[in-house]
């Protein structure tokens, strides 16, 4: 393949290019690759007097074809950054990021873009482990709640539950006996205080309804 190089730069330019930590290509018009620095050449697998003189697009599907000749249109919004998925030499599909600057012109008659390649596997790395940390800490949590909702139910539920039941058949004595319950409502309302108190210590939400109506057989249960 025939090789191009960056006409009238500097060596000090050239060794920016080289040392970064992204890869720096020159296309032309026809995507052929001008320019590529050795740091694309490490992402895209393949020895860097293979890449320099061929075209860019072997490195890319057709949908992302697309998005670059859609950058490289002339005009005012030439140019821009997008992100697409290099085929590298070993058959592999790294995740990249493109940074497309458009040419004017005046240091080359061939060079039409400058594109500035950064590797976005870490990135996508670091996000898939941070969605598997969200999904164990969303499954401890609905451990823990399946949990707290057996705790309350064994501990805190079954009780209300009975103690109502004994409300429901104090209250219907009551009506009977003109309004008093006795020693027994005084005792269930004792009782009663104890595991609300309890309750609210570990949920305000599981078994709510029971605690409103057992807090309405109180409000009608006179005192002895």
């Amino acid at each position: 393949p025939q090789v191009f190089t960056l006409e009238g730069a500097e060596q000090s330019y050239r060794i920016l290019i080289e040392s970064m930590n992204e890869g720096a290509l020159t296309l032309s018009a026809d995507l052929v690759i001008l320019y590529a620095n050795q740091c694309f050449a490490k992402m895209a697998r393949c020895p860097l007097a293979a890449v320099m003189g061929t075209s860019f697009c072997r490195f890319l599907g057709l949908d992302d074809q697309a998005k670059l000749r859609s950058c490289l249109k002339p005009g005012k919004d030439a140019g821009g950054k997008v992100s697409m998925a290099l085929q590298t030499a070993d058959g592999s599909r790294l995740p990249v990021h493109l940074s497309i600057r458009p040419l004017d012109g005046s240091g080359s008659a061939v060079a039409i873009a400058s594109v500035v390649v950064t590797d976005l596997s870490e990135i996508r790395h670091k996000e898939d482990q941070l969605r598997a940390l969200t999904h164990r800490v969303i499954q401890v949590q609905e451990a823990e709640r399946e949990r707290l909702a057996l705790d309350l139910h064994d501990q805190v539920t079954q009780p209300l539950c009975a103690i109502l039941a004994k409300l429901q058949a104090l209250a219907a004595q009551s009506v009977k006996d003109g309004g008093t319950g006795g020693a027994k409502t005084k005792a269930l309302r004792e009782r009663l205080r104890s595991i609300i108190i309890d309750y609210n210590e570990k949920s305000a939400v599981i078994g709510i309804l029971v605690v409103h109506q057992l807090y309405y057989f109180l409000e009608h249960i006179k005192q002895p």
